[in-house]
């Protein structure tokens, strides 16, 4: 009986160690996912960070570049005008051809 309440003590202590040897390598591994997911989250928050200035950056160089087009493009079509207005002042008036 002694023997087995030996057994049962060093069973018992052995289990113990166990738990605790699990629970620090529990611990270390949760600080390492943690750490690794925090320095993801940050870089992901970065990356974020940096794609909604270039959108921004992005859409004011559209909206800049499409005033700029519609603005040459009212240009050209007062030029045009302009130019179909003289041509229009300067075509010569049908002479009637005599009838020989």
């Amino acid at each position: 009986r002694d023997c087995r309440e030996a057994a049962d003590s060093r069973f018992a202590a052995a289990i113990e160690k166990y738990h605790v040897e699990m629970n620090g390598f529990r611990e270390e591994l949760l600080q390492t996912v943690a750490d690794m997911f925090n320095s993801r989250s940050s870089k992901l928050d970065d990356y974020e960070r940096m794609l909604k200035q270039e959108y921004l950056s992005n859409d004011e160089m559209r909206a800049s570049m499409q005033s700029k087009l519609e603005a040459s493009a009212n240009a050209a079509q007062n030029m045009f005008e302009t130019l179909m207005k003289r041509v229009m002042q300067q075509s010569p008036q049908p002479q009637p051809q005599d009838a020989s």
